[in-house]
């Protein structure tokens, strides 16, 4: 797998400039690209110690390790001037999964159809590409976790457990545990007119390659528009519905969810100063049909660089705060990441972050991760 991913990598380009690769035949073009994202993190969850307190994780917690976390080949396809697609595979840690592909008809900017997998038109920090988000993570990413949080919560019992996990007071958790963003399959119609954009779909709702587990389907739709040029400020807004089954004995029974969020966006990627990233939103607990309330800042200020072997470099950080149940105490949570980033062309960069997550408890410990996280897109 590794020798094969390597090969296929030189073959598009890394070793000569890291550039994607066109290929036409007619009216036919195909494009070339991926990305590689190589990472290193620590934890400050101790294994050792979850298990002298008698709950021992179902895999090894080690304190640091490297991972491959996301290696990404994609075709765009474009025929004509009406029909484009694409086709992303991923292949981190092994893994073998279809992130987008799907066939997408032009009949006007303001009029397109979009058949396929791909991630559902909600959230604008999620739909953000990680090869352009400012940070390494979206979210609470700290091995352990799940367990930590589990471990100390064993005397209160105010954690929201939903199909097995923890879901943690932080924005971009909830929105993904609960299934409102992300891949999943389905089709929309979608468009530009003038400064405002659209997209309109009903999907499965099981995330990706998923079948559907239920008669109806989930439906998401988000709209934006563009306020100014010259530094550009983008407003947009969003809503999500979800059904998922809860049981199928004696009878079949489902709970249904939705999810509405606002965001903003200041400035643009690699774009010389402040570039601010925010979001808010409530909807469905879905695990006890309660309400979820939510929030996360994201900000860089990016500096270009002349006459040096690097482009770039930019400060950045992030709050981003969660509670899964509005009428609850102590299950809120707040991460905090400062993080700094080195750019040599393009999206290619070097990137270092400390995330600290701040369970509201009161019994819960901090806890943090240190990650640095090397990225070759081409």
């Amino acid at each position: 797998m590794t020798r094969t991913v390597t090969t296929v990598v030189l073959a598009l380009g890394i070793s000569s400039g890291v550039t994607a690769q066109t290929i036409e035949a007619g009216a036919l073009k195909l494009k070339l690209g991926g990305r590689v994202q190589a990472q290193f993190s620590t934890t400050s969850v101790d294994e050792s110690e979850l298990i002298e307190a008698g709950r021992r994780p179902s895999a090894p917690i080690p304190s640091s390790m490297f991972e491959t976390r996301r290696i990404r080949l994609q075709t765009d396809l474009e025929y004509g001037d009406m029909i484009t697609g694409k086709i992303e595979l991923e292949f981190g840690m092994a893994r073998v999964q279809v992130r987008e592909t799907y066939f997408n008809m032009r009949l006007d900017p303001a009029f397109q159809f979009r058949f396929g997998q791909w991630k559902k038109p909600f959230s604008q920090l999620q739909l953000t590409s990680s090869s352009r988000w400012l940070l390494i993570e979206r979210g609470v990413r700290i091995r352990g976790l799940n367990e930590a949080l589990l471990a100390e919560d064993a005397d209160t019992s105010v954690l929201t457990i939903f199909r097995g996990n923890v879901v943690p007071g932080e924005h971009h958790d909830i929105l993904e545990r609960f299934g409102y963003l992300a891949y999943d399959l389905g089709a929309a119609v979608h468009g530009t007119i003038g400064n405002f954009g659209y997209q309109v779909g009903a999907f499965n709702g099981e995330g990706a390659d998923a079948n559907d587990q239920t008669n109806g389907k989930s439906f998401a739709a988000r709209a934006t528009y563009k306020l100014l040029e010259s530094t550009p400020l983008t407003f947009g807004a969003g809503v999500s519905t979800r059904e998922i089954r809860l049981t199928s004995n004696p009878t079949i029974q489902t709970r249904d969810g939705t999810a509405f969020e606002i965001d903003l966006e200041l400035g643009d990627f690699r774009r010389k100063g402040l570039h601010i990233q925010a979001e808010a939103t409530t909807g469905t607990n879905l695990a006890v049909d309660e309400t979820f309330k939510a929030a996360q800042l994201v900000a860089g200020w990016f500096q270009p660089v002349s006459g040096k072997k690097f482009e770039g470099w930019e400060l950045a950080g992030r709050a981003s705060w969660g509670d899964p149940i509005d009428d609850l105490d102590g299950d809120e949570g707040l991460l905090v990441t400062p993080g700094f980033n080195i750019y040599f062309t393009g999206r290619n960069r070097f990137m270092v972050n400390w995330d600290v997550y701040m369970p509201r408890g009161g019994t819960f410990e901090n806890l943090h991760a240190f990650r640095a996280q090397a990225q070759v897109y081409f």
